[in-house]
């Protein structure tokens, strides 16, 4: 599925022992609370066979009998470090759908170019498996390796959902913080970021009747 000049192999350093470890998807089990189990994906987006990589992710929620699908991801969006931070997403499901409408996550009406990815929602609500997704908009001046205060964001959408606690929520939160505050050092000395993240709280404002 992978170009691997594209998606470049990690080398690292254990105990003196040379390891290269090609990038791969992974899948994970985790238990929950109550009945509700999780089957964790990190999917990366197939360079080839994309169709192929659709058809094996459809034959696995079939197969271990998936009740709800949720795709949840990031994106450089419209959002300002300044302000908090844009979810947009939808459900098949009423009241999953209620719950983000009521915590302000809009329906994305975007049309144009997307991931091959984007066929596995459809595909498996075709097969009447149930279906959720969130992408929260992250400021596109930023460039975090991993943006922590996107990722406390989400979790706390996951969390209402499904009525679980994450104990490192904290420490997320704590370094999404102290990430945003280096972001905003940086933009005031730099005349270029500054201009905009003007432009950009001004038209979120605008949005918003702020």
């Amino acid at each position: 599925y992978y170009d691997l000049t594209r998606y470049r192999p990690m080398l690292y350093r254990e105990g003196g022992k040379r390891i290269v470890e090609p990038p791969n998807s992974t899948i994970n089990y985790a238990k929950g609370p109550g009945d509700i189990d999780f089957i964790l994906l990190h999917i990366m987006e197939p360079h080839n066979n994309g169709e192929d990589l659709v058809d094996s992710l459809v034959d696995l929620a079939t197969k271990l009998e998936v009740k709800r699908y949720c795709q949840i991801g990031a994106m450089y969006g419209s959002a300002p470090h300044t302000r908090p931070l844009i979810v947009s997403g939808q459900s098949s499901e009423s009241i999953v759908q209620d719950k983000l409408v009521k915590a302000g996550v809009k329906s994305s009406t975007y049309e144009g170019p997307t991931s091959i990815l984007a066929l596995v929602t459809q595909e498996l609500e075709k097969s009447n498996i149930d279906t959720m997704s969130m992408m929260v908009q992250l400021p596109p001046y930023a460039r975090l390796d991993e943006d922590h205060k996107g990722q406390e964001t989400l979790l706390k959408f996951l969390m209402d959902i499904y009525g679980i606690s994450f104990e490192e929520l904290s420490s997320i939160q704590k370094e999404g913080d102290r990430q945003y505050a280096e972001i905003d050092r940086m933009a005031k000395i730099e005349p270029r970021v500054q201009s905009l993240v003007k432009q950009l709280e001004e038209a979120y404002d605008a949005e918003r009747g702020n």
